[in-house]
């Protein structure tokens, strides 16, 4: 992943959501916000059982201060519960659960995606930096 990136809206999907915590964390400047979709934070049968099997960064999370949009949808195995769990270790972030969505609301709800993000968009890409 390059470094130094800013200014822009990190939207991480599945294991990207990692990706995006991860970049939060480690990078305090980017601006202005993560957006995460269907977390992956539970088991279901992509459970991890090698070395990765304790691994988490919900404990950090806490520490990102940037907006944080959470999208989960109804029907997808990994969530919603996942991404009540990274709500609840988050400060402040926005969560919005598609009722028609599993896995990819891009494909199952794509005009609901789009308005859930210009929404967010909104609020977020003019803040003080």
């Amino acid at each position: 992943m390059r470094k130094g990136l800013r200014n822009v809206h990190f939207l991480g999907h599945s294991w990207g959501d990692w990706q995006a915590v991860g970049y939060g964390l480690t990078n305090a400047e980017i601006r202005p916000s993560l957006i995460l979709y269907s977390t992956i934070a539970e088991p279901h049968e992509f459970t991890c059982t090698g070395n990765s099997r304790h691994w988490s960064r919900l404990a950090d999370m806490h520490k990102i201060k940037v907006p944080v949009l959470i999208m989960v949808g109804q029907h997808d195995k990994q969530a919603p519960a996942s991404g009540v769990d990274m709500k609840l270790h988050l400060k402040k972030p926005e969560f919005a659960k598609f009722p028609n969505s599993s896995h990819s609301p891009y494909d199952d709800d794509l005009a609901l995606y789009c308005q859930v993000l210009r929404d967010f968009f909104d609020l977020n890409s003019h803040r003080p930096r």
